[in-house]
């Protein structure tokens, strides 16, 4: 009878080892993260991230396929980032990690359906990607987006990282620290020179600076980014800042015409065209 109860309490004993065991197995974790920042001429920016996750375990597997049913279905939460913190958690939730506080728009949440690694060890892979603008607003006498844009000499604007932008771990000293297994590239608008940039990224080959018309720059596995800055200038063409020039007065008549007082505007500007023509033709009679 004692062998008997031992047996029984070994089977739930071992049971219980089991149960718990694959609970801890269970789990959502991202594998890498992918962060593309397409830069524009105001210092805003497009922006992409990938986040890969590994999912284990079918307790995981259910938990993220039923998110994602319930996702499709609710067009409320389809742009929601905080939808996917019940199912993934906080740790490895996808998230806005470019943010210049100057607001958002665009927000495109694309979730993938699960890719199994292994069906008998319940294993699968699924990818969330962000995808959003961030904007650029005037702050004095510069622009502020993920870059502070200003003009440093005639025809040249130059572009100077807004660290703030960069929603990394931070320390006081400027030095981010990165998630893990995360890539990191900034891609530039046409016909930039490079004045600076720290540290040196993966995808540079050369140390000497300035270095023209380079495409972009990319950290690639880096769990330090030291007194993280990036410096470039765009310099105008001439024949751009004549064309600037007279769209700035186009607008300016455009906004005095639809302007509050534009048609009172014009109807005293034809009045005095319409007086200087009469006296001359009075003084050329006389």
């Amino acid at each position: 009878m004692k062998n008997k109860e031992y047996k029984n309490k070994l089977i739930i004993f071992v049971a219980f080892i089991l149960i718990l065991g694959s609970s801890l197995n269970a789990s959502i974790t991202r594998s890498e993260l992918d962060i593309q920042i397409y830069i524009n001429d105001d210092g805003s920016a497009h922006v992409i991230e990938n986040n890969e996750y590994q999912i284990s375990g079918e307790d995981s597997i259910n938990n993220y396929q039923n998110g994602l049913k319930s996702f499709s279905g609710g067009q409320e939460n389809r742009n929601d980032i905080t939808y996917w913190l019940s199912t993934i958690g906080s740790n490895y939730a996808p998230s806005y990690h470019i943010d210049a506080d100057t607001g958002q728009e665009n927000v495109v949440i694309t979730p993938s359906q699960i890719t199994y690694k292994s069906v008998t060890e319940q294993t699968a892979r699924a990818k969330i990607t962000v995808e959003y603008d961030v904007l650029s607003i005037q702050d004095g006498d510069q622009m502020k987006g993920v870059f502070f844009v200003r003009k440093s000499k005639p025809r040249t604007m130059q572009y100077i990282l807004n660290a703030d932008a960069i929603r990394f771990e931070k320390n006081e000293g400027g030095d981010f620290f990165p998630p893990e297994n995360t890539v990191i590239e900034f891609i530039f608008p046409k016909r930039i020179m490079l004045e600076s940039v720290k540290p040196s990224p993966n995808n540079l080959n050369q140390n000497s600076f300035p270095i023209y018309n380079i495409e972009s720059v990319k950290w690639d596995d880096e769990t330090l980014l030291p007194k993280f800055s990036i410096v470039f200038t765009i310099e105008q063409r001439l024949d751009e800042e004549m064309a600037d020039f007279f769209r700035n007065i186009q607008d300016n008549i455009i906004d005095i015409i639809t302007g509050q007082d534009g048609w009172a505007d014009i109807i005293i500007a034809l009045t005095i065209v319409g007086s200087y023509v009469a006296m001359q033709k009075i003084n050329s009679k006389e």
